[in-house]
């Protein structure tokens, strides 16, 4: 049950790429250099980029750009201030249809596609933006370093978060990677085994209850043939449903995100493994006490003694075992030198076959 919930939740989920139509603060690489080659390219009779945007500001905007200038401060401050107006006057530029000139991008290398671009007419909103927005990058390569030409829009049941994620397709498929491991490490982490545990835990105290157990004893059939049918229906009924999960899950990402991540296939065998080790201590406790609860309590103190002992042995590692571990060795004339975690120099006895401080 859990796992169609899961799956119908996350069905409607999906990232809609659309070309970005706004330039953004923090992908200005040095705004008050930018702001001078605005400004020196404005003083200049021949037409240019920076001449021809120059003119497009508002005069509010252009007095506070000399403002910026004549500050002599260099700190980050200053550079996110001049940044942030920078986003301001040109995103409110973007749109319009004066934006791109002839003659002021004459000097500009355009590829072919943004070529045709400008040379067309009568283009107007978003697709007005995203070739203008194209255009002054292509201008000012050195100053402005676009995330990428696409933001993604994330919706849910055809409902839109309208705040733009600037993501390039390999940051996409990192991100939806992340959020399936997010889901998978708490479906199918420790949370996961242990409601697992809780469904699961009933299946062999029950076959003692009045009844079942004279029915089941009637047939033909061994005692610890039973048991072993009980615990591989509890692991058969578990793996049907983290396959339906993650199988789920993988074309979810696959059709909706075009992310195949074949190692969500692999968690299938890998999960119903580690559940089967804790069910052992279950079934054997519910063959014991025939009892449910104190079969999850028993396997609840079983993993908490699993978790501590894990515990010890990584703090081992850490504080006793990794400091003494010899990071590099460098021979020294007759002498063999080596440093180990701790940065202490140690020295090779070939007499007793040991390293010496």
């Amino acid at each position: 049950m859990t796992s169609l919930v899961t799956g119908l939740g996350l069905l409607p989920l999906a990232l809609e790429p659309e070309a970005a139509t706004e330039l953004r603060a923090s992908e200005f690489t040095h705004p008050i250099r930018l702001l001078q080659d605005l400004r020196q390219h404005a003083q200049a009779d021949e037409p240019s980029v920076g001449r021809h945007l120059w003119m497009m500001f508002s005069d509010e905007q252009r007095v506070a750009f000399e403002k910026l200038l004549e500050e002599d401060d260099d700190d980050q401050r200053r550079w996110r201030r001049a940044a942030n107006k920078l986003e301001e006057a040109l995103n409110s530029i973007l749109d319009s249809p004066v934006f791109y000139d002839v003659e002021a991008w004459s000097d500009v290398r355009l590829d072919a596609g943004l070529q045709q671009l400008a040379n067309q007419f009568g283009l107007a909103g978003d697709d007005l933006g995203a070739r203008n927005r194209r255009l002054i990058v292509a201008a000012f390569p050195n100053r402005i370093e676009p995330v990428s030409d696409n933001d993604v829009y994330i919706e849910y049941f055809g409902w839109r978060v309208n705040i733009p994620l600037p993501l390039t397709e390999e940051q996409q498929i990192d991100g939806v990677n992340e959020i399936l491991l997010v889901v998978v490490g708490i479906l199918l982490g420790s949370v996961g085994v242990f409601i697992a545990i809780v469904v699961t835990a009933g299946f062999v105290p029950r076959m003692f209850e009045p009844g079942e157990i004279t029915l089941l004893l009637s047939k033909p059939v061994s005692r610890s043939l039973l048991f072993l049918t009980k615990f591989l229906g509890g692991c058969i009924f578990i793996l049907l449903n983290a396959a339906w999960l993650l199988a789920g899950l993988w074309l979810i990402a696959g059709l909706r995100f075009g992310v195949w991540n074949q190692g969500l296939l692999w968690c299938i065998p890998v999960y119903v493994f580690v559940f089967a080790v804790f069910y052992c201590v279950s079934a054997a406790a519910g063959v014991v006490w025939q009892n449910p609860i104190l079969a999850v309590c028993v396997t609840a103190v079983f993993w908490m003694a699993t978790f501590l002992l894990g515990l010890s042995k990584t703090s081992l590692e850490r504080f006793a075992v990794n400091p003494q571990r010899i990071s590099e060795i460098i021979p020294a004339g007759d002498h063999l030198l080596a440093v180990n975690d701790s940065k202490d120099t140690l020295i090779w006895n070939n007499v007793a076959g040991t390293w010496e401080e």
